[in-house]
């Protein structure tokens, strides 16, 4: 009898603690997925102000200063792909066609 007890007490115990682990952790994803989300709004609102810089277009079709551009942009299609966001890659792909 009493080790039923005792290996209740121990199991309660042990799914709780489970479940308080699996909670922190989705709280840390949920952290993550926003830090992610913030990144990607501030890349892209400095992608679009560099290209508002640029108006002629002259900077981002050069080789050295393009890059910039390039790296900047594939780093927002990262942030895009990690986050699933499908709209926004549509229309970034249909920029680069032009």
């Amino acid at each position: 009898m009493w080790i039923f007890v005792v290996i209740s007490v121990v199991g309660v115990l042990g799914l709780f603690f489970c479940l308080l682990f699996i909670r922190n952790l989705l709280v840390q994803n949920d952290e993550l997925v926003d830090f992610v989300e913030r990144a990607l709004v501030q890349a892209s609102a400095t992608l679009d102000h560099m290209r508002a810089l640029d108006n002629g277009g002259a900077f981002e079709a050069d080789d050295e200063v393009g890059q910039i551009f390039r790296q900047l942009r594939d780093a927002i299609v990262d942030y895009v792909v990690f986050l699933g966001i499908e709209e926004w890659g549509k229309t970034e792909r249909a920029e680069e066609k032009k």
